[in-house]
Formats: structure tokens, sequence, C-alpha cells
């Protein structure tokens, strides 16, 4: 790669990484060549190394000397401290003309090999794995980010390094480590988000990282004798043991949470739409999202249930008399998702593990492979022709465009050594030989099998279906076509399902009229009831929309082989521009009839708690999937919710990499109409009763549908976080009965609290 250098920047003009083997143990794999009018140095070989640097090692100090040096290198220090202070000295003017500096480095491979610094650093690498017991490494473009201060941390073969405002940065390259650079910037913000590719193509193994520098913000002033904000934030006295308080440090928001006589603090935003968890429920060591019901570990922040994708920072807390201090890196505070670390591909691990499907579950059991230190190959093969992305927006937004929903961008994968197949079905599968075959007749082997299909809009068999403008909606390319079409026409649609009254919040406005017809008395009358079905039909009403219910479509009329009427039940003949089918999905599984692989009568197919199904070494995850739910008694269902088809991944993944966790979920969606968002969290199949409180007029309420004596799922308008709390109280074992439903809803706060 080359970088060319800014007119302000005293950088050299070119930089170019070469690959390079090496017949010594430990040789660096990868050489820095530098080229100016001054000449030509190169970086990794014996002669540029400290005295006191083990052979085949190589500090990154040396290479940053190098980047920042104005002239060839014509000497080298003699001890690594002088040199690591000549790297601090050269960056700090470097640092005050430029914001921010990216390092991509691959580790080298086969070798162990120690820091100098026996104590503290307590370095080693081994494969691609790096442990190091103090590192704090901060970095941007979907690149691991990683704070830790016990243990030992794992970073995979390519470590980014970010060095930023107000904190000390971390690094390894070739076997040295933050003692030997310990780089203090200043006046950065955080990087512009556009960064350059790295240069590991998606799928493969190289032994290249890369430089690169960008300009950004005018640096603010400096903050003086800090890496860290630190702010008094409450007495101890403040929180009871199981509260928790959003609190200021600096500029930003912090959770605080009490649990026992421990302090924890954690990013107060949720990854998935920026919801503040302080409004959320905690019960043992985990906090809930209000919004969505992601979950969060207060200790690790790790993410423990969806959606989203990322985790949130953690940071440090102190008591100092009765005053709670919390300090914080400021790039965390300013960034509130945190990628976990990941492992990489290693050339010498036989296994192959094929993901099939491009939806959330793919995604998580790709991530979460890596993240448990999966080194094998991973492969993932989806017949759409766009990267894995946020599906639900679709109905929402119906002009949207894929790249703007992506779940994850390309460098993300190929960062992961995941090979991402797309526009390639499969249509078979071996699993005897271990193999599938796609559409094109192409064979792909795998060691381990992840299904995860998704499932296709049903087409009901209606004469005229088959005209143009009969639309359903799956993919992007649906959204967009529907878009296309609904501005000033008769927009009708079929089905008073999620999608289909979603769909007609999207075209109200736009369209000129909208008809909604549906076989029910009321919309979405199977999950929400009569009442709330009522009141979901007079709010889309009160916005222009039509409801014809109790019937249904038996003909589509049209003209030169496009729609332009639709005729009902009873005779009545709706003027159509375009009609949206919106009546359900089918599992995508017909490719694996006979292929030995266990199918439901419905076509679903059934796994245990770990996702797997009859075959060993083949697993199924998200909607194609029956399960057994353990809100319900483990009855085995099928769950069609987006939070779900995430925790199916991650549940797959964990048992591929050796580390099965039973599935426990907890159900939970949302529907957001004509901005009114309705949460809901449990299973209500078979329900006989609905408590409800509050006033569906007022748009406030909770709903408690019950069977028996049990509460089976809640449902809420206006009212958080009282479905997070109830689907907190499920994940725990715990119970509500319809007597205490009847209650005021905040006997959940008092029931978590002892759960």
């Amino acid at each position: 790669r080359s970088l060319a250098s800014s007119g302000r920047c005293r950088l050299p003009s070119l930089l170019r990484l070469d690959s390079a083997s090496s017949t010594r143990p430990g040789r660096p794999s990868a050489l820095i060549t530098h080229t100016n009018k001054g000449g030509s140095w190169t970086l990794g070989s014996d002669q540029d190394r400290p005295s006191n640097v083990n052979s085949g090692s190589q500090a990154l100090g040396s290479d940053l000397y190098g980047l920042s040096h104005r002239r060839a290198m014509t000497r080298r220090p003699s001890s690594a401290s002088v040199f690591s202070q000549a790297v601090k000295d050269q960056l700090w003017r470097f640092e005050e003309r430029s914001s921010w500096l990216t390092v991509n480095v691959d580790m080298i491979r086969d070798t162990p090999w120690a820091c100098p610094h026996q104590s503290p650093c307590n370095i080693h690498a081994a494969g691609t794995t790096v442990l190091t017991k103090r590192a704090k490494v901060v970095s941007t473009y979907g690149v691991p980010s990683m704070a830790s201060s016990g243990g030992f941390p794992r970073l995979g073969g390519a470590l980014s390094l970010s060095v930023s405002s107000r904190f000390y940065s971390t690094a390894v390259l070739g076997g040295c480590c933050h003692t030997c650079l310990e780089v203090r910037r200043k006046g950065a913000r955080k990087p512009p988000t556009n960064s350059s590719s790295p240069s590991r193509a998606m799928g493969q193994n190289s032994s290249r990282g890369s430089y690169s520098l960008g300009k950004g913000e005018n640096p603010p002033a400096r903050p003086q004798n800090k890496d860290t904000v630190e702010a008094v934030v409450c007495s101890t006295g403040d929180l009871d043991s199981g509260q928790m308080k959003e609190v200021e440090v600096g500029e930003h928001k912090v959770l605080l949470v009490k649990e026992g006589d421990q302090f924890y603090a954690l990013g107060n935003k949720c990854t998935h739409y920026g919801a503040p968890l302080s409004k959320g429920s905690y019960c043992d060591g985990v906090v809930r999202c209000p919004w969505h019901g992601a979950c969060f570990n207060v200790k690790t922040g790790d993410i423990e249930d969806f959606p989203g994708l990322d985790s949130v920072h953690t940071f440090q807390v102190e008591v100092r008399g009765s005053d709670v201090v919390v300090k914080a890196d400021p790039v965390a505070l300013d960034n509130f998702r945190r990628v976990k670390a990941v492992s990489r591909c290693e050339p010498s691990d036989p296994r192959e593990v094929l993901i099939v499907g491009g939806g959330p579950a793919s995604v998580v059991c790709t991530e979460t492979l890596r993240q448990e230190g999966f080194t094998g190959k991973i492969t993932l093969v989806s017949k759409e022709t766009d990267l894995p992305y946020d599906r639900i927006k679709l109905s929402k937004t119906l002009s949207v465009k894929a790249d703007e929903l992506a779940l994850r961008k390309e460098d993300f994968y190929r960062d992961r050594d995941t090979t991402v197949l797309l526009g390639k079905e499969v249509t078979k599968v071996d699993v005897d030989g271990k193999q599938v075959e796609l559409s094109d007749g192409a064979k792909l082997p795998f060691t381990t099998l992840v299904l995860a299909t998704g499932g296709r809009p049903r087409r009901p068999d209606i004469p005229g279906a088959d005209l143009a403008n009969v639309f359903t909606l799956r993919t992007v390319q649906d959204a967009n076509a529907i878009g296309a079409k609904f501005k000033d026409k008769h927009m009708v649609v079929l089905g008073t399902s999620f999608i289909g009254l979603e769909v007609a919040c999207a075209m109200v406005g736009h369209a000129a009229s909208v008809s909604v017809v549906g076989n029910t008395a009321a919309p979405l009358l199977h999950v929400f009831g009569q009442e709330i079905g009522q009141w979901l039909q007079k709010l889309h009403e009160s916005k222009g929309v039509k409801f014809y219910n109790r019937s249904s479509i038996t003909e589509f009329e049209g003209q030169d082989g496009v729609l332009t009427a639709v005729r009902l039940q009873d005779g009545t003949q709706l003027p159509a521009d375009a009609c949206v089918l919106g009546v359900g999905v089918l599992p995508s599984t017909d490719f694996l009839q006979g292929s030995g692989i266990n199918l439901t009568d419905r076509g679903y197919i059934p796994v245990d708690k770990n996702m797997r199904t009859n075959i060993p070494n083949v697993y199924a995850a998200g909607d194609i999937t029956e399960f057994p739910l353990a809100c319900a008694g483990d009855e085995s269902v099928n769950i069609q919710h987006w939070q779900m088809a995430h925790q199916h991944g991650r549940t797959a993944g964990l048992d591929i990499a050796g580390k099965g966790r039973e599935i426990s979920s907890v159900p939970y969606f949302w529907t957001v109409q004509f901005g009114k968002s309705i949460r809901y969290a449990g299973y209500n199949h078979g329900y006989d009763d609905i408590i409800l409180h509050g006033d569906l007029d007022d748009n406030k309420f909770v709903a408690f549908f019950t069977k028996s004596d049990r509460v089976t799922a809640a449902a809420s308008l206006g009212w958080d976080p009282v479905v997070s709390q109830f689907a907190q109280l499920l994940a725990k074992g715990g119970a509500l009965s319809k007597e205490e439903a009847r209650q005021d809803p905040s006997i959940l706060s008092d029931k978590l609290s002892k759960a």
C-alpha cells in the first residue's frame, strides 16, 4: 500500500508493506520499506531492533520511529527506553499536525515470543493469539476494541491501534509492548468513520498489514496531565443494592449500578438504537434495554441478549471515603459501541464451518465463533446479492438501500477471515459426504453445517396473483419495487400482519388511498386480542386507512398483465394500482427434502437447546426452527422474532466453539405504527384472558396475557420499562401470577428485586 503524506505532516512519501519469508524461527513475516528522496530503509530487519529486544522481535516503536522521522534512519538507539522516548518525541511533534493515526498489524505466526519487559507486561504470542495482562487497545472502523486491567484478554492475529486523544495507547508488533512505547497523543478527536479498507482480502489469509493516516478536526485543548476523565458521581449511600442510576462523567452519561457492596459503571446507551439503559430494568448483574430488550452484563459490558450486535464499554469505579468516583477513557465515552476482540483463521486448523443464510442468525453465529476463539474456516453463503441487513426496517422504509441497512460492512467479515458468498443458493445437502451443492453446480465442503435460511413470503393461490404489481415483501429489491409504485396510487394490503400494517403506515400520506383487507375481526387479533386490535385499527383509520375485516381477496383483476383492481368475498371491487401480500411466511427448507435432516409436517427443523439437529455437526437457527422455549416449559415452538434469531445464532456458535450454553432467551419484539411503539415479551399462544391496565384512548397501557393462573406474556405502550421487567423476571426463572397481574404493574419491580 502507498500512503501519500500531507503537506503539513512531515511523513514519508511512500510506505510499502512487503511480504517476506524467513527461515529463522521468530522472524517477522512483514517488512516495511520506506522510500523518499533521501533514500530508503527497511524496518523488520535485525539492524532495526533495539539491542535488548529478544531475537526475532520488533518493537512497534521502531516502526513509528521510522514513520515519524523526516529523514532516512542512519542510527539506531541502543536501548528500548531511549528508543521509545525518541518515538514519543517524534510523534509529539507529528501529532500536532494530524489528528489520528491507525496501525493495522498482523502478528507473527508459529513461534512464541516474549517481551523483554517480563514484568509487568507478560506478553507472548502463540499462533495468531496475543495475550497481555495490561492490554488496552482502542480501535475503530470495525476492528476489535478492548480495554482490560486484569486477566488475559485475547486479541486476534490482526491488531489495530488507534492513537487518539488524552489516553495512552498500547500495542504489540513482533514482540514488544506498551512499556517499550507509551505514546501520549494530544488534541485529537475521534477518527472519521470512513476508513480505508484493510489489506486483507475477504476470506483470505494474508501476512500484510497497513498504515493509514488521515485528517480530522481541529484539535481541542488538551487537559493537563490526564489520560482519563474522572468524576465524583455520588455517595456510597445514594444507591441500594440492585439499583442503578444515570450519572455524568465529563460531558457524557454513564450508567452506575450497585450490586451488594460493589459499584459498576458502563455505557448508558444500548448498542441497538441508543436507548438509555438507565430507563431499563436491572436484575442480578444484567441490565435490559427498555425499548427492545437487549441485555448487557454490568461487570463486563458484554451483550448477552439481543437485538444489537455490539457490547458496551465498562469503566473503573473507586470508592474514596464516602465518594464514588468513576474514571473513564474519553474515547470510550465518545463511542458507546464496543466490538469484542476476536481470533483469526489458522491454516493449520482443518475445521470448516459452512453457514447457509443471510440473516441475523448467520451474522451472530460467525461473530460468536471468532469471539470464542474458533480458528477454523468460516464461509457464509446467501442467495441474496447484498450483505446481511436489518430486514425488519424494510416494511417501515420502502425506499431504503441495502448498504444503509447492512448489519456489518464488508471489511468486518474480511477482518474476521469470514468468506461471504453472495447470490449463491444452496439446493442440496449431502450430510454423509459433508458437502452442499449450489444452484450453479458448485459444491462446498463442511465439517460443521449451520442452516439459517429463514422464511419466504406465502403467496396465496388466488386468480390473477401473477399480475404485475402484486408484491410480497422479503428483500430490499421487493421493498424498493413497492416504494417505486405507491406514490399517488391506489394501494391494497392483503393481511393484517405486522408487515401488512407497517407497510400501510409507510404508504399513508403518499398513496392516493390505502386499503387493508383481513380475515379477522380486528388487526393482529391473535397476538394482542380484540381491544388492542381495535385500538390499532382506529389509529390507522385516523390517518386515512380503510379496513375490510372478515374478508379476503377472491380475484386480482388486471389489464394487459397489470393489476387494476381487487375483488373481495362480498363482491366489492377496490381500485388497486398495486397490492402487497402480508399473509405470513413459509420456512425455506424445501432443499432439505431427502437429506436425512428431520423436518416437521410444516417444514420446520426441530432442534435441541443447543440448536443441534438430528444429524451430528448440523445445526439450524432462526425462523426455520422449532426449539424448546424455556419460559414455556420447554414446549417446542417456532418463534419468528428478530431478537430470537440473533440468540439462535449465538447459541449455535457457542456450541460449535466448544462452549455450549443452552438457550433460555425470552421472546421479545416490537412494532412501530404511526409513531406509537408497542413492546411485547413472552409467549402467549393459547392465552385465555387479558388483564389490561391504563387507557387505550390515552395511548398508555399494559396488557398481561394469562393462561390458567399464570401470566405468559406482556405488552405495553408508553409504560416503559414494564415489558423489559417482565422479560427479566421470566429470564431469571420467576413468574407472575394472574392475581399479581391484577395489581399495579409496579409489582414487577418488587418481584425483580427478590428474583
